[in-house]
């Protein structure tokens, strides 16, 4: 981006670049003297530098700064964990008043129904036994959860089997809402990694962009969260941790795994090798703030005054924006008119809560049953 505006300058000044290339932008070596592009610029071979570098307070006495001209944003990619992975769906889809709600109406059916039978027996002369009352309290469990009637209906009275059919109605739509909002929740994404902090302990992988000022920052930095990033998650991958963008990006894509770079390098990648639906989970957080970029000139150069004359100039009359909109990849967008839909199929991570739920209920029974045997057989002796 900085070329197109140094050849702006060039027809502005009416200049001819002699451009020299250079394989590092330039650090201390500890002595004084720089190496890569701002070495070049401290020895004077060359006038300015037509590659955007940080604002940095160690440069400054080598070169003088222009303006500064375009944000290079690093921020962490990564693609939000399934919401089954994070979360009970099952447990989801109603808020918890209506949890509430719903067992009081199961409890007023089963209230409802014992009383209407019991009455209607009560006026036949017959007995209720209590294994016939704890049968309608599981039929009331049994409509909600669609299994029909377990409970013989020549037990019914006319307004019992009025209050069974409103209870198997209410059913109806409870399900139906229910199962609705569990196959949305499948193919949701959750958002429970947000910020630094999230991704210093979640358990999710963390890579960088093979850069010199990485290398620099996470040696440099005071920050808890990124020291702790640093040491238990990147460390162990020694050198495996720092690596190109394109590994990165895929590790993002395959993985639940984080990477650190340059967002104009990746979301470049992912429009072109990304598919629409992948794009959908795609979240960013920013790690730390760089410097703006600018262009350097030799210490004391008349090129100074008259180069940040024509940059300004360049940003009021539009030429920056147009640099920026034309050559710098924006976020990738999750576009819900895309006619692309994709359904994951159900694992089991998903149905792991109903699985446990099911141990659990089977294990009760056990216990029960070990009880009646136990009893059953004390009664008898």
């Amino acid at each position: 981006m900085h070329y197109a505006v140094c050849t702006v300058l060039a027809e502005q000044l009416n200049f001819t670049l002699n451009l020299t290339l250079s394989s590092d932008y330039g650090w201390n070596y500890g002595n004084g003297t720089y190496s890569g592009l701002i070495g070049k610029l401290q020895r004077e071979e060359i006038d300015f530098t037509a590659a955007g570098a940080l604002m940095r307070s160690d440069r400054m006495d080598i070169g003088d700064l222009t303006v500064g001209t375009f944000i290079a944003r690093t921020v962490a990619i990564y693609k939000q964990p399934p919401l089954s992975s994070v979360n009970n769906i099952f447990t989801l889809p109603f808020v918890p008043n209506v949890w509430i709600v719903l067992l009081i109406v199961m409890s007023v059916f089963a209230v409802t129904l014992v009383f209407l039978i019991w009455i209607s027996n009560w006026l036949h002369g017959v007995e209720m036994k209590l294994s016939f009352a704890l049968d309608t309290v599981t039929l009331v469990f049994a409509a909600i959860c669609q299994q029909g009637i377990s409970v013989a209906a020549t037990h019914y009275s006319i307004p019992a089997r009025i209050a069974t059919f409103t209870l198997f109605l209410c059913a109806v739509f409870l399900f139906t809402s229910y199962a609705a909002c569990i196959v949305v929740l499948l193919q949701s994404a959750s958002k429970t990694i947000n910020t630094i902090v999230d991704l210093a302990n979640k358990p999710i992988t963390f890579s960088v962009q093979d850069t010199k000022h990485n290398y620099i920052y996470f040696n440099e930095t005071v920050d808890e969260n990124i020291k702790k990033i640093y040491f238990e998650k990147m460390k162990p991958q020694g050198a495996k941790a720092f690596t190109s963008p394109e590994i990165g990006v895929e590790r993002v894509r395959n993985e639940f795994h984080s990477y650190l770079g340059e967002i104009t390098l990746a979301y470049d990648i992912i429009a072109k090798t990304w598919q629409e639906h992948e794009k959908c989970s795609l979240s960013e957080t920013e790690v730390y703030k760089i410097p703006l970029l600018t262009l350097y000139v030799v210490k004391k150069s008349g090129y100074k005054d008259v180069f940040k004359q024509k940059m300004i100039q360049q940003q009021e009359i539009g030429l920056k924006y147009r640099t920026t909109k034309k050559l710098m990849p924006q976020k990738q967008k999750c576009s819900a008119n895309s006619g692309v839909i994709r359904f994951n199929s159900v694992s089991m991570k998903e149905i792991y809560p109903a699985l446990i739920f099911l141990g659990y209920g089977i294990c009760a029974s056990w216990l029960l049953f070990i009880f009646e045997y136990i009893y059953k057989t004390q009664m008898d002796k």
